[in-house]
């Protein structure tokens, strides 16, 4: 959203935190009810008849900020559905859960208005705990959505102040290798923020460092990666004086597989050589071409006339499911 969708929450703020906090306050004079004095500050200002029309602008303040609100968030839930740009980086909670409180807080706002102007104060009590949930609601939300800027925009100024001011200060030096980094009172101003917030970065003097912010972003990664070379050595040089295991072979027999002493203990090999020579039998029944030639036949018919034995694989794929009906035949 950019400044012209913003007038009306902008309006909107300063009446209700001039108001809360009692920054502009509305007080009739002595002896004329029908006369209001505006205060500003604690200071009496104008003088105004309740029934003027600087007074009936003043007093609808917050109907006018609804309206300017309800606008600027029609411009934007136009820009969000009709900019293909803006639609492809969208996301709910970020874009369009705060046009939504917006909308909500101004149109609940602008219905108790009609309540108590139109209809007799009809609703008024419904109304009024809606929005109170709505206000809440976006109170609640600010520190978590793009509401926050409205903080975030002042502060930002303020650090923008801080570094124009530490960039003419002297700079601090690198611990490590002597070269200027940062501004020596940003440095300072840190080691103090940290330490009233229970950090401590001191360290114990590792090559002529005392503490963590004295070094530069550069010698930080170099001494990080030193320390993750020494840790490594130290690891193989342990490792070098242990003693060398045992090496283990994957399969180191036909009647030890996977699980090992159990694969032996359920092998065997008498009902193996069983279940093979059945299944030879059946295959041979089933595919009686497919069978290889004796030795003799072989000498004696011509190489032309001989089927040759067909590759393994594709012997089991075509046999795996022959093999099945005939399994559940047997059941």
């Amino acid at each position: 959203m950019g400044l012209r969708d913003c007038r009306g929450h902008y309006l909107s703020a300063r009446v209700r935190v001039d108001v809360v906090f009692g920054w502009m306050s509305f007080e009739s004079l002595p002896g004329s009810i029908g006369i209001y004095r505006v205060i500003v500050f604690g200071f009496p200002t104008m003088t105004m008849p309740y029934d003027s029309f600087p007074a009936f602008m003043v007093f609808h303040g917050l109907v006018w900020a609804a309206f300017l609100t309800i606008g600027g968030v029609m411009l934007a839930m136009r820009r969000r559905m009709r900019d293909q740009g803006a639609a492809a980086a969208q996301i709910f909670s970020e874009d369009f859960l705060p046009l939504i409180l917006l909308f909500s807080v101004s149109l609940t706002g602008l219905l108790l208005t009609v309540s108590y102007t139109w209809l007799k104060g009809s609703g008024y009590e419904f109304l009024a705990i809606l929005h109170a949930v709505t206000v809440i609601f976006t109170l609640l939300w600010l520190p978590f959505g793009k509401f926050f800027h409205i903080f975030q925009r002042p502060v930002q100024l303020g650090v923008e102040f801080y570094k124009d001011v530490a960039a003419r200060s002297e700079l601090a030096h690198c611990a490590r290798c002597g070269h200027g980094f940062a501004s020596r009172m940003h440095i300072k101003d840190l080691k103090q923020v940290e330490h009233q917030l229970g950090f401590s970065y001191e360290v114990r003097g590792i090559d002529g460092v005392t503490h963590y912010q004295d070094v530069c972003p550069r010698c930080r990664r170099a001494m990080f990666s030193l320390a993750q070379g020494k840790l490594r050595a130290r690891a193989q040089a342990h490792a070098s004086n242990a003693p060398a295991t045992m090496p283990l072979y994957v399969n180191p027999g036909l009647k030890e597989g996977p699980l090992g002493s159990e694969d032996a203990d359920n092998f065997h090999p008498e009902e193996k050589s069983q279940h093979h020579a059945s299944s030879r039998r059946f295959v041979g029944r089933l595919l009686p071409d497919f069978r290889t030639p004796s030795v003799e036949s072989r000498r004696g018919t011509p190489r032309s006339r001989c089927r040759p034995r067909p590759s393994s694989r594709y012997t089991l794929l075509f046999l795996r499911p022959a093999m099945r009906h005939h399994a559940a035949g047997k059941r």
